[in-house]
């Protein structure tokens, strides 16, 4: 029988690093289309602890706006790990294989999504709700 690989973990911390905003143009026409996207990286991994990278962009087409949040999460490892996953590598890899469903169990996603809403209803415009987990 095969040991199941599993991350324990001791807690996480979230924090903003950098929102950018890009008006283009005034719509033209009456249809406008959304597209939201999230994008996951690795930026560090040790043995006691790793940070995800969270961008969510959100563009709208025609070339209207489009407006990128990213946030930080720090996740502390905790020693149970190393029995599944003895070496810095196999945390990595493992990280990389389930980083969607990682962040998915935080509320980055949430903030993300209250943050886009707010910047998108600035000065009376409706507000882009996306969703707090992007499937």
């Amino acid at each position: 029988m095969s040991e199941t690989k599993k991350l324990f973990l001791n807690g996480f911390s979230m924090y903003l690093d950098k929102i950018e905003y890009y008006f283009i143009q005034n719509p033209k026409g009456d249809e406008l289309q959304v597209h939201a996207t999230e994008k996951y990286t690795l930026i560090k991994c040790t043995k006691k602890d790793f940070i995800i990278e969270v961008k969510r962009i959100v563009e709208f087409e025609p070339n209207y706006f489009k407006v990128m949040a990213t946030a930080n999460v720090l996740f502390a490892i905790d020693e149970k790990t190393f029995d599944a996953l003895p070496t810095k590598k196999d945390i990595e890899k493992y990280i990389n294989e389930n980083i969607k469903s990682i962040i998915n169990k935080t509320p980055v996603g949430n903030g993300l999504a209250l943050l886009i809403g707010q910047i998108t209803s600035s000065f009376g415009n409706v507000p882009v709700i996306t969703p707090g987990n992007m499937e």
